[in-house]
């Protein structure tokens, strides 16, 4: 296989973005699935990374798999799982109050955290298609009586096949409007995500490429921690943000799409 001309490096494992990189909505991006099957003809280590978190790590592998992509399981991490372990850590058995959908209910459920309002310890926020009101209204009460408020996640938009969609971005945004609270977000760019997927793949940054259609997240998180960044032209950021971008949010690698990494 011919790693990126730009890194001489041979890289021991692969982050790979979902959203904008494998694939838009319900379509899947040209080279996806013979890029991850030359990855594992040559005993690369993967992880599928999404800041998504209204499917379950479950959900989303079913879905790789229904797309023709090789996925286990085992080989997916979202925001929802980090927030989710995240939480259990620091709150033990106390139960939260959540604004989200079911796959960061059943990520919480899956780390015994019990999900209520009565004698919640923190208010979790991700992506809520069903927003209510009184959703909304819940939460503030908690959040003016000063409980911790956690975010999966704070993206604007994500992409789906023809346009991009409001993301978690919105609902984060609209709670820390009424509340003047500032939500701690622990998807991309928090390293906490791309940590756990070094902890999953027992290997360093280095080893690591991240592939992301995202500056300010994939990119900023994977020259944070030292890993090789690789941005796709497939999904958010487009050339003209990748030339423009300075510090930790320029890529060390540019590509239209995932065919151009393939042999």
């Amino acid at each position: 296989m011919r790693e990126p001309a730009a890194n001489p490096r041979p890289f021991k494992g692969y982050v790979m973005d979902l959203d904008g990189v494998i694939y838009r909505g319900k379509r899947l991006l040209p080279g996806a699935r013979e890029f991850i099957a030359l990855l594992r003809a040559r005993s690369r280590k993967i992880i599928f990374l999404s800041n998504a978190s209204f499917g379950s790590r479950a959900a989303i592998a079913a879905k790789l798999r229904a797309l023709g992509v090789a996925c286990s399981d085992g080989e997916v991490i979202n925001s929802g799982y980090v927030a989710a372990q995240y939480v259990k850590r620091r709150f033990g058995k106390c139960p939260v109050f959540l604004v989200g959908e079911k796959g960061l209910k059943d990520e919480l459920r899956a780390a015994g955290v019990q999900v209520r309002k009565k004698g919640a310890c923190a208010v979790v926020a991700g992506f809520d298609s069903k927003i209510t009101y009184e959703k909304i209204a819940d939460a503030l009460d908690l959040l003016l009586a000063g409980v911790p408020f956690i975010a999966s996640n704070s993206d604007a938009t994500y992409p789906v096949e023809n346009r991009l969609l409001p993301g978690a971005g919105m609902i984060v945004g609209a709670l820390e409007g009424c509340s003047g609270r500032k939500a701690l977000v622990l998807g991309k760019p928090n390293p906490l995500m791309v940590r756990a997927c070094l902890s999953s793949m027992k290997l360093k940054p280095h080893e690591v490429a991240v592939v992301g259609d995202r500056l300010e997240t994939d990119i900023l998180m994977a020259n944070e921690v030292g890993a090789y960044s690789i941005l796709v032209l497939t999904g958010v950021s487009s050339r003209k943000h990748a030339q423009a971008a300075r510090g930790m949010m320029k890529p060390k690698l540019v590509v239209k799409d995932l065919r151009a990494l393939g042999p």
